[in-house]
């Protein structure tokens, strides 16, 4: 958060409401919890947890409401997901926007071989990913992309320098669909 004045009128309104006294030291937590964050971020956050919560609510619980909570990131992962397996396919090779979905599939045989989930084994396929998904996002460390069939045969026959690069999914001006007409290799896909 970035507007002081902003932040202090909904620490005293949050403090109001839940009867709390504030010292500067226990503003200046909240302050630097929340400097990384748009102001729009913690406008939104500080809205949720005025209409919701029951308690004066934790840094941690104005996190939450900025970053989602652990169960909801694993949904929007599956969904970005599926849909880059019914758009993508097996074929490209993909880098997501998020690295954990990476090492999850990974995890679950590869791209490849969840290309492969038949259209019945996606609801067990979707619990796995993200029960998964759930302990990766909190390793530091993921692959930087998921190889396609092409790319893995390309680099099985030597080819290295023939390897199509990724489609990328998920971000900020993502195209909508794979066969937009002006897609190219490298570029988003949401």
């Amino acid at each position: 958060m970035q507007n002081r004045a902003e932040f202090s009128k909904f620490m005293l309104m949050i403090a109001e409401i839940f009867g709390k006294t504030l010292s500067e030291a226990l503003t200046e937590v909240y302050w630097e919890t929340l400097k990384p964050f748009t102001d729009e971020q913690c406008k939104k956050a500080f809205g949720i947890l005025i209409t919701s919560s029951q308690f004066f609510p934790k840094p941690v619980d104005l996190l939450e409401k900025i970053h989602g909570n652990q169960g909801e990131k694993a949904i929007i992962a599956w969904e970005k997901t599926y849909k880059a397996i019914r758009q993508v396919g097996s074929y490209e090779s993909v880098k997501f926007d998020d690295p954990a979905i990476h090492s999850t599939i990974e995890l679950m045989g590869g791209w490849v071989e969840l290309c492969k989930m038949k259209t019945d084994e996606a609801k067990w396929k979707q619990l796995e990913f993200e029960k998964i998904y759930k302990v990766m996002v909190k390793k530091d460390k993921h692959p930087e992309s998921l190889a396609g069939r092409v790319e893995i045969e390309n680099s099985a026959r030597g080819f290295n320098d023939n390897v199509p690069k990724q489609i990328f999914i998920g971000g900020e001006g993502a195209l909508k669909q794979k066969l937009s007409g002006s897609q190219k290799k490298g570029t988003s896909l949401t």
